[in-house]
């Protein structure tokens, strides 16, 4: 057993150089005689660093300080493993590291077990060594190979990044490491992925914690392709590091055990790119949202600054918030003066690198590259000093030792005291500074400031003392928790950096989509999840457009399905997880309460947990102190909130399936017994019977689930809440399938079938209309086995309505006459009635409707009664000519909605304006409209608002109320969701139609030619008759104002073909005016005959108002022959 100078110098805080130490054969005895020139010789260039390391050999040497004596590595994974629960397992994003010794077998043959088991140990070391210096964790040691793992069991925020700089440092420390005289070589795999992690497998000393998935066998698999002394790295984690580093692609290779190639990259070395911002981000930057005041005010102070009044500028925000995006923003605004810009990043990785971000930024300023030798480096540090024409020896000494380039001849050596030798390279940096600004205005960048190193910190005092005389503008961004000395100071603006808006997150998404219109359902979870921040929204945006669940189709996004629950971008989760596991055991309440939702109560929570109220206090408390979580309330009536619903999703992400599925459980229960009201929660409605049915879904308890669900379904219809009625209902249909077949599981199929059908925009696309026809085929199966009749036939209805089957649709009809259950009758009727009437059949659909209006009233049901008048009954006869049936029926509409107190009737009313336009009643068509269409609009009935905006839009045109018209489409058309559109409702090709007529009166052809098309496209394609009949006559009046007398003709007579198959005198007459008024122009005298044609068909239903417009074009016309 060897002293451990690893375990020393980790408890130093100075793991790192652990390689050095190892590989120079440093152990207990030699360490005691170590030099300050001996520690410079092994590469410790700080001054406080080996300060630190003296201080600690004297207190050896005295005997004040100690060694322990144990494996090397052994002791850095208990200290890793303390704190971990015994059921620590968990699900979470992980960058995994596999370490392989090449050419271990040969040294094997050829060393002594004693000398092998020696090298093994330092090898081990170092590799362990460098994993604890970045925060990783030493898994596992398999013979030559060791596996480690970067984000468990304590998260960071770039633990990809940690893991690559731990791989070549790795690389660099096991190759100084000797066997034999022969320099070792190792190589790495890295993968980053979802994995379930902290299973204890193994007893004893061959315990350890096991990962499970794919990424570590793909890491390990990297590994065994990588050369030599060679780092690869899955694309999952190049995707995290960006362009950090530099890489050789190494392309798509076939790897054993993944069925699909995989993208591997070479890692060569760190980047040239200056900012971490920039290497992070791709090369467009998004858009700039929500930040302008704040550019313009950087703008302001960089004048003042060049007038020669120097300013600082503090610019502090969250992370993500965008402080690097505006630094950004005011260099942009800048490039035309061409600034002298000096650009400092600091890193979270060279936090105990002194003047890290200086060196950096004078190294890119020399154009040093990574090949330089020392000559070529002082050569180029000689052309930097000399730009300013006051080459000064001690100056270049200082920056020569600054970034370790031997001096020149002539150039004296610095002091030899560290105090002294510090101060004069501080004061040649500051000197510098105000040598540029003497010839430039300068713009003086440091970001990150949080991370900065304390030495870099002391020289931006310095700069910042300088500049209020200088022009220079000095931009500081930090954090938070860094605390700059100049607030309150003279020439010294603080700026805090607010989150966006909605509007504001909705630009940014929109701006991140290429501009292209995103889904409202998008924007909404984008809006919700991301809480205004703009990384967040960046990278949630970025995420759903590569996901699959979003197709672009004419240059918009639209959903391919319903919205599934979104996953946290890989690019946050490692930030989000540090937050989360800095908590410890306190992590459990966060996750409780991430499963109860964003906003959850003491109650519950003590519920679930059974926690003595003192610790849960206490642990909330922690949450709350931590920034986690925001408090509502006081003592125990309190609640809580989030405060980023993404921490929420990534508390809640870690839980695996069974405690998820006990969280639930327990919640609903405590839900249940503790009553009372609640915090509005993530739910469709906010309802009890929403969260309830919610909590036992997420249980796996189905029936439980389904029963709220309907619960929920019904309370959202009643509230007239139907998207969200709509969604239970949908949520209800997967749940019966995963009930056992059974009488009741059938008639509970059976009343959500036909509940949904009867809630306009049940059907979204394709897709939803193929679920429904799945369930109809299942539940007809099921009712045909029992014998169940009438529920059948009713079943068999509602499929031919939807597949437009007529012989389905008598058969349903026969069936139910059959049965000899009148509901049944009744429902089969109206569904026959209203596919009919779609194709233009108005007489044979009326019949129907009749029947069904008949039966209703004799069961006594006057609610469905009216909706069957209102809806087929008031519409087909007005459509078939029988404006007075119509208006009759309209009437006994609006009696039973106010003796019923209705609102859903009272809707209906507002179509009471298409028998009234048909009789060319355009005031009283408009008074309908307006009267009703409030309701309509408040209880989203969305057929009945299109079809009357539609109706009121023509009335005000006839009206010459153009303005009027053009404001009641534009509100339809700016407010139609998207699922009016994708399901070609019956209802939006006349809402076309008349916005192509809009269009056309206000000379706006383009317009009204495409929206007229759209119209024509799916009047076609659904055969709707009626819509075709009024899109062609309407194009040909659009080709007649464009001068296009053929095309116009063409249209028309398409019309009047289409009008032969159907009996809908209004529009058959409207037709023949605007064909009449058409002819007028050819000198054929064609024109009169199409004219008293219409006036006849004017008269006979005793449309005054298309009377007196057809005389008006008969008194133009060619004369009778």
């Amino acid at each position: 057993m060897s002293m451990d100078i690893v375990h020393w110098l980790r408890g130093l805080g100075l793991e790192h150089y652990a390689a050095a130490f190892l590989a120079n054969d440093i152990d207990a005895e030699i360490l005691l005689e170590i030099t300050a020139d001996d520690l410079v010789g092994l590469g410790v260039t700080s001054i406080g660093h080996r300060r630190k390391l003296l201080a600690a050999i004297a207190a050896l040497r005295d005997g004040r300080g100690s060694f322990v004596a144990a494996s090397p590595a052994e002791p850095m994974r208990r200290e890793q493993d303390a704190g971990i629960g015994p059921n620590a397992a968990e699900r979470r994003q992980l960058t995994v590291m596999f370490c392989d010794l090449v050419g271990s077998t040969a040294l094997a043959s050829r060393l002594d077990p004693e000398d092998l088991r020696e090298v093994l140990e330092a090898y081990r070391a170092a590799v362990a060594a460098v994993v604890a210096d970045g925060s990783g964790y030493v898994a596992k040691y398999m013979g030559d190979g060791v596996l480690s793992y970067f984000g468990y069991p304590q998260a960071h925020e770039h633990d990809a990044e940690r893991a690559v700089r731990a791989g070549m440092a790795v690389v660099a420390g096991v190759g100084r490491l000797k066997a034999g005289g022969t320099a070792l070589a190792s190589r790495v795999g890295i993968a980053t992925g979802l994995v379930v992690v902290g299973d204890l497998i193994g007893v004893g000393q061959a315990q350890e914690r096991g990962v499970v998935g794919e990424t570590p066998n793909l890491a390990a698999r990297l590994q065994e392709m990588a050369p030599a002394n060679a780092v690869l790295v899955a694309e999952s984690t190049r995707r995290l590091v960006g362009d950090l580093f530099e890489y050789r692609d190494l392309g798509p290779v076939a790897i054993k055990g993944f069925r699909d190639s995989v993208s591997a990259l070479q890692v060569l070395g760190e980047s040239s790119i200056e900012s971490r911002f920039e290497a992070l981000r791709s090369a467009t930057l998004s858009p700039l949202v929500g930040r302008e005041e704040e550019v313009r005010l950087l703008l302001r102070r960089w004048r003042q600054a060049k007038a020669g009044e120097g300013q600082i500028v503090l610019i502090s925000g969250e992370a993500g918030i965008g402080k690097s995006r505006i630094a950004a923003a005011l260099q942009e605004r800048l490039q035309a003066e061409r600034p002298v810009r000096l650009r400092y990043f600091c890193s979270p990785n060279r936090r105990n690198s002194a003047l890290f971000p200086i060196i950096a930024e004078l190294e890119r300023a020399a154009v040093f590259a990574r090949h330089d030798d020392a000559t070529a480096k002082r050569t180029k540090l000689s052309a930097l000093l000399s730009q300013s024409g006051n080459a000064v020896p001690d100056l270049e000494a200082a920056f020569a030792d600054l970034l370790a380039v031997p001096a020149g001849d002539g150039i004296p050596n610095l002091p030899g005291n560290p105090r002294e030798k510090r101060e004069r390279i501080l004061s040649a940096l500051v000197w510098r500074l105000e040598d540029l600004a003497r010839q430039q205005p300068v713009l003086l960048l440091f970001e990150d400031a949080h991370w900065s190193d304390s030495t870099s910190l002391d020289l931006l005092e310095r700069f910042g003392e300088r500049v209020r005389q200088l022009p220079v503008l000095m931009v500081v961004t930090f954090r938070p928790e860094f605390e700059p000395v100049w607030i309150g100071q003279a020439q010294v603006t603080s700026v805090l950096l607010g989150r966006l808006g909605e509007r504001e997150t909705m630009a940014l998404a929109g701006g991140v989509a290429g501009g292209k219109p995103l889904p409202g359902e998008i924007l909404d979870r984008i809006i919700e999840h991301t809480d205004g921040i703009p990384l967040c929204v960046e990278e949630l945006t970025k995420a759903l457009l590569e996901s699959n669940f979003l197709q672009e189709v004419s240059g918009q996004f639209i959903l391919s399905g319903p919205m599934p629950s979104l996953a946290i971008p890989s690019s946050l989760h490692d930030s989000l997880m540090a937050r989360l596991d800095r908590l410890g055991p306190v992590k459990e309440v966060a996750q409780i309460g991430a499963a109860i939702g964003r906003e959850f109560t003491y109650d519950i929570v003590k519920a679930v947990t059974n926690r003595p109220d003192d610790r849960l206090g206490a642990e909330l408390d922690q949450l709350v102190d931590a920034g986690l979580i925001f408090r509502r309330g006081g003592a125990q009536q309190t609640s809580f909130v989030f405060k980023h619903a993404l921490v929420q999703d990534a508390a809640y992400g870690t839980l695996l399936r069974g405690r998820r599925q006990e969280l639930h459980a327990g919640i609903a229960k405590a839900l249940e017994e503790l009553g009372g009201p609640l915090p509005k929660q993530d739910t469709s409605v906010g309802e009890r019977s929403a969260l309830l049915a919610h909590h036992w879904l997420r249980a796996e308890a189905w029936d439980k689930a389904l029963a709220y669900t309907l619960e929920a379904a019904e309370r959202a219809r009643n509230l007239y809440a139907r998207p969200e009625a709509i969604n239970h209902y949908w949520q209800a249909l997967e749940l019966v399938e995963r009930l056992p077949a059974s009488s009741e599981r059938s008639r509970v199929h059976f009343e959500i079938l036909v509940s949904i059908v009867q809630l306009p925009g049940w059907r979204r696309d394709e897709k939803e209309e193929a679920r429904m026809l799945h369930h109809l085929d299942l539940a007809m199966t099921d009712a045909s086995e029992a014998g169940q009749t009438a529920n059948l036939a009713r079943l068999e209805a509602t499929r031919g309505g939807i597949l437009d089957d007529r012989t389905l649709l008598e058969g349903a009809i026969a069936r139910a006459e059959v049965s000899g259950d009148k509901l049944a009758m009744a429902y089969c009727a109206q569904r026959y009635g209203d596919v009919l009437g779609g194709h233009g059949q108005f007489e044979a659909s009326l019949e129907h409707f009749a029947r069904a209006v008949e039966i209703y009233g004799t069961q006594g049901n006057r609610l469905r009664q009216s909706i069957v008048m209102a809806s087929g009954g008031r519409c087909y006869n007005a459509r078939a000519g029988k404006l007075d049936q119509s208006l009759d029926f309209a009437g006994q509409v609006r009696e039973n909605a106010d003796a019923l107190n209705n609102a859903e009737l009272r809707a209906w009313c507002a179509m009471n304006a298409e028998p009234y336009y048909y009789r060319g009643l355009w005031d009283e068509a408009v008074v309908a409209a307006q009267d009703a269409l409030p309701v309509a609009w408040e209880i989203g009935e969305w057929p009945v608002i299109i079809f009357s905006s539609a109706w009121l839009a023509l009335a005000y045109s006839k009206l010459g109320q153009a303005d009027n018209a053009q404001r009641v489409l534009d509100r339809l058309f700016d407010e139609l969701p998207v699922r009016a559109v994708k399901s070609q409702w019956m209802a939006l090709p006349y809402a076309q139609i008349a916005r192509a007529q809009i269009y056309l009166t206000a000379g706006n052809y383009s317009e009204a030619l495409d929206t007229v098309y759209q119209a024509l496209a799916a009047a076609v394609r659904r055969s709707f008759r009626l819509e075709e009949v009024a899109a062609h006559r309407v194009l040909g009046q659009i080709h007649e104002a464009m001068g296009d007398r053929a095309e116009a003709d063409a249209a028309f007579r398409r019309s009047l073909e289409v009008l032969d198959d159907i009996q809908c005198p209004p529009e058959l007459a409207q037709t023949l005016l605007a064909y009449g008024r058409f002819r007028r122009g050819d000198n054929a005298q064609e024109d009169r005959p199409l004219l008293e044609r219409a006036l006849r068909l004017f008269e006979e239903m005793k449309a005054t108002g298309w009377i007196a417009e057809t005389r008006i074009a008969l008194a133009a016309a060619s004369p009778a022959s």
